[in-house]
């Protein structure tokens, strides 16, 4: 999760008001729902004899911030990934994000959700065609990039057996703008 901030940090322009906020899936103490770790602005006013060591200061203070936060948290059993993406989206939506907004929502999942039944039949079966998959996620004026796709596994005690073939293609069909979804193997 570190490594995808830092892209974030690093690479995308800021603007007035871009903020970088870092949700962790929820459990059973927050009922499945998402918490968020850490909200950052990815915002620093420029000063005209500013140098790129200070913006380079500026990021490495950022990601120390998130570093010691991550940190501080607990590996959970259950992954509500669907319910995390699908309050982040909200999230962003409340916040303004519409078309043409450039808001971004970076997900770092093996995508082997286990909570929510309909998603967890999808990604554990060879025949997405015929499962009845949740409402899809109105994704409109929000760019998804899910990646970590490649690190699924099998993992019996979580209850994930997933395919990996069949994981990409549930998670398209989990939007209603597949269009401005990205998935990737891995999360540089």
């Amino acid at each position: 999760m570190v490594v995808l901030a830092s892209e974030v940090i690093s690479h995308q322009p800021s603007a007035p008001g871009s903020v970088l906020a870092v949700l962790l899936t929820g459990d059973a103490s927050t009922s499945n729902e998402p918490v968020e770790l850490v909200r950052l602005s990815l915002y620093q006013k420029k000063k005209v004899i500013e140098s790129e060591k200070t913006a380079e200061l500026f990021r490495q203070r950022q990601l120390s911030e998130l570093l010691s936060m991550c940190q501080g948290t607990k590996e959970t059993r259950i992954s509500p990934i669907f319910l995390g993406v699908k309050q982040a989206v909200a999230d962003l939506r409340a916040r303004g994000c519409q078309k043409d907004s450039g808001c971004e929502l970076f997900v770092d999942t093996d995508g082997q959700e286990n909570v929510e039944p309909q998603v967890q039949h999808a990604v554990t079966g060879k025949e997405t065609h015929r499962i009845k998959l949740p409402a899809k996620i109105p994704n409109q004026g929000v760019k998804v990039e899910i990646c970590g796709l490649a690190a699924t596994t099998s993992d019996a005690s979580r209850g994930r057996s997933a395919t990996s073939a069949v994981v990409p293609q549930v998670w398209f069909l989990l939007f209603s703008n597949p269009d401005l979804v990205e998935l990737r193997p891995f999360c540089n």
